[in-house]
């Protein structure tokens, strides 16, 4: 007989100190592990979630093998935050956890939470625990369902050359004329204090609204949102320490062209948002900036730097890149059966529909 699953939930809120002291047992996907840290559900949780998020902490033996933050269930369905800034999502999971193991730890965490339909997740890497245990085969397989989200992309500091020889030597003529033109200076935050942190927020959030996202553009800068703002303010301070919060800046003149928002987790840097001052754009200042960075950051300890998404200008950088996923995991009884069926009529209705103007 299989030994019994405890499940207990937590508010992220108020993190408990067993729950965050256990977090380094818990193997993730490299990119993606600062999405399990207690403190990027704290953040969530008071800033854009509300009271709807809590952490699942799932025991065997009084040894956590798992934890999930979870929304609170909506029409029978509960599963990890999601919003347009979270752009990878995975789960906490033991080592020795198989991912067969995966399907029942799901499935007890649907009956705990009263969720009757199942769990999802957006953006799930594809090496990803969640996603081992939807790849496995056996007889409640067609109870998971992947369908692709896009790709995430990242740089190994141990290759010969992370920069393509045609894009550095590109690069280093931008600098040169850049140099030409007045006093250029980047400035690394590997280790900063709160104070030299917050000026550097201030102004990665000036720049970030100065061009297309501002208030003559889309208006989607993240200083026109309160809750936002509050986000990425939240992980400057991380209560545990489960991540260290980095701002760069390229700065031209004394003032800042290009800067990085991002997350060392362990031995990964994680860009969470780049800016650039449009006015420069002839000069590539994010590039520039983000050679700098590749540059000194084996000299930090880092083996990876990650873009999170996979943007188009990366392309030209050639980045490894791997798939990520909306991992659907539906509960066994007839809550589970509407949902999949509703998830494969929508299916089969978006593919039928063709755009305006187009051949049937």
């Amino acid at each position: 007989m299989p030994t019994a699953l405890k499940i207990e939930f937590y508010s992220p809120g108020r993190l408990n100190g067993a729950v965050s002291q256990a977090v380094d047992a818990h193997p993730v996907s490299t990119g993606s592990a600062f999405t399990t840290s207690p403190d990027w559900a704290a953040a969530i949780h008071r800033c854009l979630a509300a009271e709807t998020l809590r952490l699942a902490s799932v025991t065997r033996e009084n040894i956590e093998i798992a934890r999930l933050p979870l929304t609170r269930t909506s029409r029978g369905v509960t599963g990890l935050p999601r919003h347009p800034h979270l752009s990878l999502a995975d789960v906490a999971w033991h080592k020795d956890l198989a991912p067969r193991d995966g399907s029942r730890v799901i499935d007890q965490v649907l009956e705990s939470a009263g969720a009757y339909a199942g769990f999802r997740a957006a953006n799930v890497p594809d090496d990803s625990p969640l996603v081992a245990a939807a790849r496995q085969e056996g007889p409640d397989a067609e109870r998971w369902n992947l369908k692709p989200a896009g790709e995430t992309a990242w740089f190994d500091m141990d290759a010969e050359t992370v920069v393509p020889g045609s894009l550095r030597r590109n690069i280093s003529r931008l600098r040169r004329k850049l140099d030409q033109e007045g006093d250029v200076q980047t400035v690394c935050d590997w280790q900063s204090d709160a104070e030299t942190r917050n000026t550097a927020f201030a102004e990665f959030l000036e720049l970030e609204a100065s061009g297309w996202k501002g208030a003559n553009g889309t208006g989607s800068a993240i200083s026109a949102d309160k809750a936002l703002t509050g986000f990425y303010q939240q992980l400057l301070s991380p209560e545990t320490g489960s991540f260290t919060p980095v701002i760069h800046r390229l700065k031209f003149n004394e003032k800042t062209i290009a800067a990085q928002y991002g997350l060392i987790t362990g031995s990964t840097l994680s860009l969470l948002k780049v800016a650039y001052d449009e006015t420069y754009a002839k000069f590539s200042p994010g590039s520039l900036l983000l050679s700098d960075v590749l540059g000194a950051a084996p000299e930090h300890g880092l083996e990876r730097v990650s873009l999170v998404t996979s943007p188009a200008w990366s392309k030209r950088w050639h980045p490894n890149t791997q798939p990520i996923w909306h991992v659907t995991r539906y509960a066994s009884g007839v809550g589970g059966q509407a949902l999949r069926r509703w998830d494969t009529s929508r299916a089969r209705l978006k593919h039928l529909i063709r755009p305006a103007g187009t051949d049937a």
